[in-house]
């Protein structure tokens, strides 16, 4: 059984992370296209009464492993269909990580309990996963899953040291599976397959570990594909090549979305891990000296290296794809910082992250100023500094803090660092949502969209549909995806029927008197979103620009 949870105070970080997040992830609705994406699949396996094969827009929806869509209906079975649910399932899951991060400190430094109590304050200071944390996503789960995985593999008995709990590994890999498919095994992969390096029984022993590690992926397989090969069978021969293929392969070898360069993930890795690459006690923990030494820190690095090497190798690539890695960087700095200090080495700490908070205050500050003389994007720019100037004060207020409240080692700066960061990314948020949430609400059209659906119209989208008004309209019939070729014999054919239409901003041109008119239209990020009777659409195609 798992071993009784850690005697004690509540920790100071748990309050703070679930009130912020918890606060934070009320602001706004939905976000497309992820989080409205996520949403519309569960709301058509819901009233489809479809539990086993998730759909999208009518169709078997192949991207994605069930789970999260199975926990969001567990909550609308008892409080019935709206968003607060899956926003409340977000940060309960985001907590969990939290707490799983502290149960694997305390597996991989038994000796320095300080470890535990700091590497839930450096993850809870990474402002990207915080920001993760208020998209109904993927990827909180799958990290769940991770954790749960490595907590069972580094199992420490207290007589016989790390004595890897299987059982616990299977279930670990089964949920990240469920969650996000064949891609969960490459964040286990590295510690499975160099078990040698950095356990002593699998170095004595290697056939022994090596043939514990097959048997535990084949019981997770095993589990999995008791909803793969139902879900395989009922889904056709392009739902199982899809699932099976495509979404492995097509993303490993040559991405059909999201492809960056082998580099991406180096060039973005200020943003993966700000605030901590930019403060110093970071860097003077790659210089440690006897990291392998440390059989904590020797763990973390065997995951850590090999897992970023295997992702930069992988053609699609998105920040939020290493967010389990966000966790085990937690671990890998609260141990160097605990490793350090017990040898001795302290010093001032925390100036650097309270500079840099002070100097982005004072830039918010004077925003306004910058965008009157053309700064930036006109949109956007204009929008975010029309916000005020108040955030840019709390953030300045929040480095100046941090400057004045000096801690006198790194162990006592992070806990400070990881306050007034999460505290400082709330209010960025915040300002984004007051300034420019109005161009990505997208509940308006959808409520428009839901009445003329209503009156037994046909919904069409001119382009790649992604799903963003299934659930906001509560939509029980899937959209014609239409192109800027196939569109108009479509829409002569459905003069009465409804085309969704985007516009770039600043080629909207003005109808003359009696001319087609949309039925409705709103912003929608830097285009303008329109919603046309189809003949209406048809006949004004000539001044509707392709995107």
């Amino acid at each position: 059984m798992i071993a009784a949870p850690h005697r004690g105070p509540i920790p100071l970080w748990l309050p703070i992370w679930v009130l912020v997040a918890g606060f934070s992830i009320f602001l706004h609705g939905p976000l497309p296209l992820h989080s409205t994406r996520t949403l519309g699949v569960a709301w058509e396996m819901w009233h489809l009464g479809q539990w086993l094969l998730p759909h999208h827009n009518g169709l078997p929806y192949s991207h994605k492993a069930p789970l999260l869509y199975w926990l969001i209906h567990a909550g609308w079975a008892i409080g019935g269909v709206s968003d607060v649910w899956p926003r409340i399932l977000q940060v309960l899951l985001s907590t969990a990580n939290l707490l799983l991060v502290a149960r694997l400190a305390r597996q991989l430094f038994p000796q320095r309990p300080q470890v535990s109590r700091l590497a839930p304050w450096v993850l809870a200071g990474l402002s990207l996963y915080f920001l993760f944390s208020l998209q109904i996503m993927f990827d909180l789960l799958l990290t769940a899953g991770t954790l749960l995985a490595l907590v069972g593999l580094t199992w420490r008995d207290p007589h016989a040291g790390w004595t890897p709990r299987w059982w616990l590994l299977v279930i670990g890999i089964w949920l990240g599976l469920l969650a996000k498919g064949p891609v969960a095994l490459l964040h286990i992969a590295a510690p499975l397959l160099l078990g040698p390096l950095w356990l002593d029984s699998a170095r004595t022993a290697p056939a022994r570990w090596y043939g514990r590690v097959a048997a535990s992926l084949l019981a997770a397989l095993a589990l999995f594909a008791l909803w793969v090969v139902p879900a395989a069978v009922l889904g056709g021969e392009a739902y199982r090549h899809e699932l099976l293929v495509t979404q492995t392969a097509g993303r490993i070898v040559s991405a059909f979305d999201h492809g960056q360069p082998l580099w991406w993930y180096l060039a973005v890795a200020p943003l993966l891990l700000f605030p901590w690459l930019l403060w110093p006690a970071t860097w003077r923990g790659l210089g440690m000296r006897g990291q392998l030494a440390e059989p904590g820190l020797r763990f973390l690095l065997v995951w850590l290296l090999p897992t970023l090497v295997a992702f930069s190798l992988v053609s699609g690539k998105q920040a939020h794809y290493l967010l389990p890695e966000l966790a085990g960087f937690s671990l890998w700095l609260a141990g160097s910082v605990a490793a350090r200090e017990q040898r001795g080495e302290r010093g001032a700490q925390g100036w650097l992250p309270g500079v840099l908070l002070l100097l982005l205050g004072i830039l918010l500050i004077v925003l306004p100023s910058l965008v009157e003389h053309g700064a930036g994007d006109p949109i956007f720019m204009h929008a975010f500094a029309r916000a005020g100037s108040g955030f840019g004060l709390a953030t300045a207020a929040l480095g100046t803090l941090l400057l004045l409240w000096r801690a006198h080692d790194a162990a006592h700066a992070i806990p400070r660092i990881a306050v007034a960061t999460l505290l400082a990314t709330a209010l960025w948020h915040a300002q984004l949502t007051a300034s420019l949430w109005p161009r990505y609400d997208l509940q308006p059209a959808a409520n428009q969209l839901a009445a003329l659906a209503a009156q037994g119209r046909q919904l069409a989208y001119r382009g790649r549909y992604e799903g963003q008004f299934n659930f906001l309209g509560r939509l029980t019939r899937p959209i014609v995806q239409i192109d800027y070729d196939n569109g108009p014999p479509w829409a002569a054919l459905h003069p009465d029927d409804i085309v969704i239409d985007y516009v770039h901003a600043g080629q909207v041109q003005v109808s003359a008197p009696g001319a087609p008119r949309p039925l409705w239209t709103g912003a929608f990020r830097s285009e303008q979103l329109q919603i046309w009777r189809a003949g209406d659409w048809l006949a004004a195609r000539s001044v509707i620009p392709p995107r």
